[in-house]
């Protein structure tokens, strides 16, 4: 390899020495900050008070409809469709599936169109 073409230029050595200062001066006058930052970055935002919120809520709401939030069975989606078409009212399907009576109404939107309840 040809010497010449390892050299640096002093130009290129200059604005490096330049570069260099720069970085340290911005090290020390935004130390501050990052200590600011790893400060707020180490505090983990709390959740936990929301997501026991949300259970208590759960429970809550199974007291009176036991299947509250649970994913719903195709056997019990057979069900429900066949009950409608019957004429069971809402209130009793709502207790015979264990559901809050908006979920049953949802329920029966999806299968039926968002007309099938006003």
């Amino acid at each position: 390899i040809n010497r010449k073409a390892l050299e640096v230029s002093p130009d290129a050595l200059a604005i490096d020495e330049v570069l260099n200062q720069a970085s340290q001066q911005a090290v020390v006058e935004y130390a501050p900050l990052r200590e600011q930052l790893r400060g707020e970055l180490s505090k983990k935002p709390s959740t936990e008070k929301k997501s026991s919120k949300w259970h208590e809520n759960i429970a809550k709401m199974r007291q009176t409809h036991p299947n509250a939030f649970r994913p719903w069975t195709k056997e019990h989606d057979d069900e429900l469709k066949q009950d409608f078409r019957s004429g069971v009212g809402l209130e009793e399907l709502s207790k015979k599936f264990g559901r809050h009576p908006g979920s049953i109404i949802v329920r029966l939107k999806k299968h039926f169109g968002d007309d099938v309840i006003a």
